[in-house]
Formats: structure tokens, C-alpha cells, sequence
């Protein structure tokens, strides 16, 4: 249980590096999304993704406070390295979306998919060079559309698209009057995944048991089982447990806290063990685990977050200076919306799991039979799904109540 990124993300320096600021901007946002929410999930991916195209085009101060909220230094990258990065690790974790045979009646498929779209304002004065940075080298489709004269009919083209990248998971991304007529530029990404477990959960086991939620309440919820061998960890308040999906190169990390420690404790020791420089000693062991069904689903704009992690200046129309992407004096862009959402599904065949974010800028052998380990997930526990050869946090969240659905 390695959460380093592997050789795939260590071909491509740019990739890598990406890698490691997903994680952490994910473990800058996980704290602050809690709050009060009886769940979360989130797109560290996603969200990362989205903003360094946004950087791409930004200057000056607006550039180095993008760079260093997103950990990609204190200055703006060279000329295109932004997109490019992204570029490379788009194409990376494309390689997960395959067939793959094996002893079962049919072949199963594990989809993990990246889309990017920008929706630019139609006859808005836009830098050729920072759209053929995004939509050439990154491959991101450019599309006119009018916000000046038909605001809601681009809104409802962009739901569209991304319900279409997300297989309706995420069919109305932006809500009514998120565009209007002084919209310029609308920058989105997708990550969409379906796969089914390596193990599967035994299904006919599954039935209503109690959880104590994260006010101390406790419900019955279908709780699902399975007993094999999994790489699991205990350490002093938490352990955690590694659920690999069909192929081997994502699965899902949970991390559950000891009965009488909070969930704090195990979204810190969560994202430790995603750090690509952080090392955690596992041993693959039996393991008899229980863990509930979830359904969840969680919508914000991050603007409000990124700008109090030092991300302010690009908000402000006084201050923006994304003068790579337009250079209007009298109509400057600024952001005015970082809109995420992300949803998933986690049952006995395996997880659905679906992200988009939204930039708005305006004008298995078994070894011997030794006692099974326990893994009751049945209090509030973190979890993450990556990518294990690239180590990219595609999703990040937590469980406190599996009895609230999206």
C-alpha cells in the first residue's frame, strides 16, 4: 500500500507535479468542506484541473497566488507548462478506461474519464495563444456561445455537456442566473469513473444495521460484508484498509477512526497516507469487512475557499489581471464562481462516482487462515478513490451519515 505516484506519473515531470498539488489542494479544502455537513465529496482532481487552466492565462500577482494555492510554486509557470501538465496527466489517467477479462461470465469494464470544455463569449477579443495553450495542447473544446444576448441558453449548452461527460450524474451543474450578460468565459472539468470491485461484497449479506452518525445519533443503514485479504494498516487511533477495483490500478482508501476518537483524526491520517512523499507500512492480512452503502453528494463554490487560502486577487475586478487570456481594458475578466459538484455511489458491485467544476469569468491468493482482522466502518470514517500509478486523489471525502442520500 504505496501512495507514491508510480511510473506513470513519474515519465512526465510536469504530470508529477500535478499529482502532488492535487493532494494538496485536497487536504487544504478536506478540513474546511466538513464544517457541519453529515457528508462530503469532493474532486481534488477536478478542481486542480480546472484552475490551472485558469492560470494559463493569468499574470503578475493574480498568477503567483493561482501558482501557490494550487502548490505549483510561488511564480507562473512557463508559457503553456500549465496546460501542458495537465495535458499529460489527462492522458494518463485515460489509460484506465479499458476492458478487462477474466474469470467472470462477461467482460467488465472500468471507465475513468477527464473532459475539459471552455465556453467563450462569441466575438470577445480572447489571446489566440492561451486558447491554442487549452484547447490544443490540453484538448479542450472551444465553444461560442452568447451570453450577451442568450445568457440562459449557454447555461442549459453547459449542463448539457457536462451531463452528457458525466452519464447524468451531474445534470444541472449551473444554477439558474449563474451566466448572465456579463459573462466571458466559462472553463469546465469532468472526471467520471465507474468500476466494479476486485472483490465484490457479498451481496445477499447486506442487511439494515446500526451506525452512529456524526452527531451521535445512531441509524440503521444497509451494511454490506465481505471476508478476504486486503492491505490494511493499524496505528495508534485509526486504521485503514486499501479496496482495489477491477485491474488493479484504482481503489478506494477508508480510513476509520478507533470508537472513541473523532473523525478529525482520520482525515488527517488520510491525506498523510496520500502524500506522494509519505510512506505508511501495510501488510496484506484477512480482513472481515463491514462498511455501509453510500449515495452522496455534495455542491459549492469554491471561490469562497480558494480565496481564503491566499487565491484573492483573481475575484477582485480591481485586482484580476488574466490578461493571457483577454487583454480588454475597459471589460477586464475576473472570476466570479469556482462552482464544483461531485457525487458517488458505493454499493456491493463496486462505485459511480462523478465531479465538475465550473470557472465562471466574467466582464489474491489466500495464504493461511489467521484470525481476520475487524473493519467495522460503522461510525463516520474518510475515504478517497485514486489513481495508483499516477497516485491522483480523484475524489476525497467523508462518511457521517450513509442514511442521508443525494
Amino acid at each position: 500500500m504505496d501512495p507514491r505516484p508510480g511510473p506513470d506519473a513519474a515519465s512526465d515531470p510536469g504530470a508529477t507535479g500535478l499529482v502532488a498539488a492535487i493532494h494538496a489542494v485536497g487536504a487544504d479544502l478536506l478540513g474546511r468542506l466538513i464544517g457541519d455537513q453529515p457528508n462530503v465529496v469532493f474532486s481534488p482532481a477536478s478542481l486542480t484541473l480546472a484552475m490551472s487552466l485558469v492560470l494559463e492565462g493569468a499574470r503578475a500577482r493574480t498568477a503567483e497566488q493561482i501558482a501557490a494555492v494550487l502548490h505549483l510554486g510561488t511564480t507562473r509557470p512557463a508559457a503553456g507548462s500549465a496546460a501542458g501538465s495537465a495535458a499529460a496527466l489527462t492522458a494518463l489517467l485515460s489509460r484506465r478506461d479499458r476492458t478487462i477479462e477474466g474469470p467472470w461470465d462477461e467482460p467488465r469494464h472500468v471507465m475513468l474519464a477527464v473532459a475539459n470544455s471552455l465556453w467563450a463569449q462569441t466575438g470577445y477579443p480572447f489571446d489566440a495563444r492561451y486558447l491554442d495553450a487549452v484547447t490544443a495542447t490540453h484538448g479542450a473544446g472551444l465553444r461560442s456561445v452568447d451570453y450577451l444576448g442568450a445568457a440562459d441558453d449557454a447555461r442549459r449548452a453547459i449542463n448539457a455537456w457536462v451531463a452528457d461527460a458525466t452519464r447524468q450524474r451531474i445534470p444541472d451543474l449551473l444554477a439558474d442566473g449563474a451566466v448572465d450578460e456579463t459573462t466571458r468565459l466559462v472553463v469546465v472539468n469532468t472526471v467520471y469513473l465507474l468500476a466494479a470491485w476486485a472483490t465484490p461484497f457479498v451481496e445477499h449479506t447486506t442487511r439494515p444495521e446500526p451506525f452512529t452518525t456524526k452527531s451521535g445519533a445512531v441509524v440503521d443503514v444497509p451494511m454490506m460484508h465481505v471476508l478476504d485479504r486486503f492491505a490494511h494498516v493499524a496505528e495508534s487511533g485509526w486504521q485503514a484498509i486499501e479496496l482495489p477495483y477491477i485491474g488493479g490500478d484504482l481503489s478506494m482508501l477508508v480510513v476509520l477512526p478507533d470508537a472513541d476518537r473523532d473523525l478529525g483524526i482520520a482525515t488527517a491520517a488520510l491525506t498523510s497516507w496520500l502524500d506522494p512523499g509519505a510512506s505508511i507500512a501495510a501488510r496484506r492480512t484477512r480482513v472481515r469487512l463491514t462498511m455501509p452503502r453510500f449515495d452522496i453528494e455534495t455542491s459549492f463554490d469554491a471561490a469562497v475557499l480558494l480565496a481564503e487560502l491566499g487565491m484573492t486577487d483573481v475575484l477582485d475586478p480591481r485586482l484580476a489581471d488574466l490578461t493571457g487570456i483577454a487583454a480588454v481594458p475597459d471589460d477586464p475578466l475576473f472570476v466570479s464562481g469556482v462552482i464544483h459538484q461531485a457525487n458517488i455511489t458505493v454499493d456491493e458491485a463496486g462505485t459511480e462516482a462523478a465531479a465538475a467544476t465550473a470557472v465562471l469569468m466574467v466582464g489474491g491468493t489466500r495464504a493461511e487462515l489467521d484470525p481476520p482482522v475487524e473493519f467495522r466502518a460503522d461510525r463516520p470514517f474518510a475515504f478517497a478513490v485514486r489513481d495508483n500509478p499516477t497516485g491522483t486523489v480523484l475524489f476525497l471525502g467523508c462518511v457521517g451519515d450513509p442514511s442521508r442520500t443525494r
